[in-house]
């Protein structure tokens, strides 16, 4: 029978992370004989090229492509953060790896309500870019590809906009470390008051929003 134990070896742990309901490989392969640990616990265990899941948590959830030897964690939860340890028996390796599941930030409720006119003058316009129901979040106010301000663990960041700026692009972005998100401003619609001096901005207005979004995996 297989016995199940971690190698008394020292090793160093790499930090993953992901977002919920991603995907995450574990980049240590394993041949016909390794094993996967979640903390102290045996996750899964891979004999004669075939993978037998221990832990009913990762039925359905985890797989072992025979090809690579890679474990993915697919449907990733909050609750799949903590250490896991992959020991290839053939090769005489272990390695672990620190993994952290980040909330997503959710498009249709971020930018539904991501930007909001607080006030126009004939010299300033104020501009909110703010994320809803977001945590452990950075939010940063570009003007062309130079940052201009950047806050984290808040949901919310004011930027003000000169006329002189309008012909400007504009973009805020909101990330954490599993992803970011982006969306780009149309200055010249949402300050369109910084034009018309005197003038008193509709509490209605409209304006377009380019969405585009990259998800990075450390």
């Amino acid at each position: 029978s297989l016995k199940v134990f971690l190698s008394e070896l020292v090793f160093l742990t790499e930090t993953l992370t992901g977002s919920e309901g991603g995907n995450i490989t574990l980049p240590t392969s394993v041949g016909e004989l390794g094993l996967l640990f979640y903390k102290i616990t045996t996750l899964a265990v891979v004999q004669n090229w075939v993978l037998d899941i221990w832990q009913q948590h990762y039925r359905d959830r985890l797989l072992w492509n025979r090809t690579t030897g890679l474990f993915t964690i697919t449907g990733l939860r909050k609750d799949d953060s903590g250490i896991y340890t992959v020991e290839s028996k053939g090769k005489g390796l272990v390695k672990s790896y620190n993994l952290t599941v980040y909330g997503n930030l959710n498009f249709p409720i971020i930018f539904n309500h991501f930007f909001k006119t607080l006030n126009v003058t004939s010299e300033s316009c104020f501009l909110l870019c703010s994320v809803d129901k977001a945590t452990e979040i950075t939010l940063r106010w570009y003007k062309d590809e130079e940052m201009l301000k950047q806050v984290s663990s808040t949901d919310s960041l004011l930027l003000t906009v000169t006329e002189q700026n309008l012909s400007s692009s504009y973009r805020c972005e909101a990330g954490n470390p599993a992803e970011n998100r982006t969306v780009d401003v149309d200055v010249k619609t949402l300050c369109s008051g910084l034009n018309h001096t005197g003038e008193t901005p509709s509490a209605a207005f409209f304006f377009s929003i380019k969405l585009c979004f990259c998800v990075c995996f450390c």
